[in-house]
């Protein structure tokens, strides 16, 4: 279960509607990153960094935070399967047809070097 709610969320771009879910769930109800952070006992900075979809809660944070924000962990991750970012990326890709060939390789490039940011992280806790 573990690794399909990670590759999910990964695949789609979901590591970014997550942290905005966080954010808007905390502010909901009028909490502070210190506040949730505190609730979770990590550091205000990990919230900070979900929020802004710089890194992805683990597994077992994500299941915390959804039992702490009072949301189920469908919820709090989405089904990105059916959702509009299917649509946004799907966009994107048409649109990417009428850019050059050169450029469709920098866009390539710039979006690889990123999945390989956040695998690193991911790998290395961070």
């Amino acid at each position: 279960m573990k690794a399909s709610i990670t590759a999910r969320l990964l695949a789609v771009g979901g590591i970014v509607l997550v942290g905005k879910k966080v954010a808007q769930l905390r502010k909901l109800k009028d909490w502070t990153q210190d506040d949730l952070a505190k609730m979770l006992n990590v550091h205000k900075s990990h919230v900070s960094r979900w929020e802004s979809g710089r890194m992805l809660p683990k597994v077992d944070t994500l299941k915390r935070l959804a039992e702490v924000l009072g949301v189920g962990l469908d919820e709090l991750t989405g089904d990105f399967s059916s959702s509009a970012v299917n649509r946004d990326v799907s966009q994107m890709v048409r649109d990417l047809d009428s850019l050059a060939e050169d450029d469709r390789l920098v866009v390539r490039k710039v979006i690889d070097a990123m999945l390989t940011k956040q695998r690193m992280k991911q790998a290395l806790g961070a």
